[in-house]
This record gives C-alpha cells, structure tokens and sequence, in this order.
C-alpha cells in the first residue's frame, strides 16, 4: 500500500477527482488499487449527458467514496465532485396498470370503509 488513509482523506477534502476516478476505472473491476483493496457499493446512471454517480469503498480505510459527475457515451465522461458518501434509504413510489381484480378489491374497500 503506498498511500495512508490520511493522504486519501486530504484528496477528498481537496476534491481530486482525478485520482478517485483513475482508483474507481482502473481498480474497481479487479477489487484492488495500489495495494488498497476495494468494492463496488453503488451507482446510477441516467444515461448520455445526463448525471452519472458512484460509490465505493476503499476496505483498507473503511471509507465509502461518492464520485459524482455526468455521463456521456462518447467518451468523455467526467466526475467533478468526490466526497465521503454515506447510505441512506431511498422510497419510490411507482404506478403499474389497474387489473380487473385490483379494481374489484379497491371496490370492496370502498364498500366495507
């Protein structure tokens, strides 16, 4: 390991996406960079020229790295934010078709309430 985790704390304070990004593209499908070891925990997507983010964690220091930035399918993809990232829960209310037997129990609740 040639870097401390003070070092990697001082590269996200000082937002050298540089550095994260090489770490995220060259290490994180082989789960190791520079002798840190490393796993994959999150990413999205919306597709080209839209916002791209990522997180990661460097095991070694038990730090989870958010590297946000857009997404282009060209190429010339970029992150312009890094920072230490924490989990949170995210709710998402979806819609999906009304079948006969979902109006039928909608019904019935409106009758018995």
């Amino acid at each position: 390991m040639n870097i401390t985790r003070q070092e990697i704390l001082e590269k996200i304070k000082n937002n050298d996406c540089g550095y994260f990004s090489q770490m995220y593209h060259e290490g994180i499908w082989r789960n190791e960079y520079d002798g840190l070891k490393l796993k994959e925990l999150w990413e999205i997507n919306w597709g080209d020229g839209n916002d791209w983010n990522v997180a990661f964690k460097i095991v070694d220091f038990d730090i989870d790295v958010l590297l946000e930035g857009w997404y282009s399918s060209h190429g010339d993809s970029e992150f312009n934010t890094v920072s230490i990232g924490i989990p949170f829960e995210f709710k998402e209310t979806r819609y999906r078709a009304a079948t006969l037997s979902d109006l039928r129990d909608m019904k019935i609740d409106e009758i018995l309430g």
